[in-house]
């Protein structure tokens, strides 16, 4: 639905813009000004109503993925049970899972005894989220995997839940990002990090 209301609202955009342009060019010619000048500032200006933050949205996301997102992996799950011997016949996954609030907007959900998954995804700057997931041994506090994400576009459906213009704008402009992330996405089968969070899953099945 919402992909349609977009569409419209483009074709709406173009036409004005055009309009504009036409206008702004007919009245240079009227009055023997450059017209090319003068119906490039019109375009100009009816970009910039709508996408003044595209740029530098673009260009801060570049450089997020480039100097803080990655993905580190500590101890992977075989690492693990070697350095535990005998523990992992005694856990047994949490069924349903347990699910912790933790500080400064970090939610943990328990597998078992003693992995725990910790998520946090806040916000950076108008549609740039970032995505910080890890695995923790609980009993040592040990961070075993950690992947820091930065996605382009994510919630983009949400901006428009306030009614206000300005979130139907930023809907517009990036929407069409559709959620974009720094590496491999989260919903990909090879996605490393998810590979991760079976392994570790996997050792508190007792097998």
């Amino acid at each position: 639905m919402l992909g349609l209301i977009v569409l419209f609202v483009i074709g709406v955009y173009l036409a004005v813009s055009a309009l504009v342009v036409w206008l702004a060019a007919r009245w240079a010619k009227k009055h023997n000004r450059r017209g090319w000048v003068w119906s490039g500032v019109a375009a100009f200006t009816m970009y910039n109503l709508v996408f003044w933050d595209l740029i530098p949205t673009l260009v801060m996301h570049k450089y997020y993925c480039a100097t803080e997102a990655g993905f580190w992996v500590y101890k992977t799950p075989e690492q693990w049970v070697k350095e535990n011997p005998g523990v992992r016949e005694s856990l047994t996954n949490f069924q349903p899972q347990k699910t912790e609030k933790l500080k400064e907007g970090w939610v943990g959900y328990w597998f078992n005894e003693r992995i725990r998954y910790e998520v946090n995804r806040p916000e950076v700057a108008h549609a740039i989220g970032r995505s910080d997931r890890l695995l923790r041994d609980i009993s040592t506090q040990v961070v075993l995997v950690r992947k820091i994400d930065f996605s382009l576009g994510r919630g983009s459906a949400s901006f428009v839940s306030g009614g206000t213009l300005e979130g139907w704008r930023r809907a517009f402009v990036f929407s069409w990002f559709g959620n974009k992330q720094c590496g491999v996405p989260d919903d990909s089968p090879d996605e490393p990090f998810g590979k991760m969070l079976i392994g570790f899953y996997k050792i508190g099945e007792g097998k």
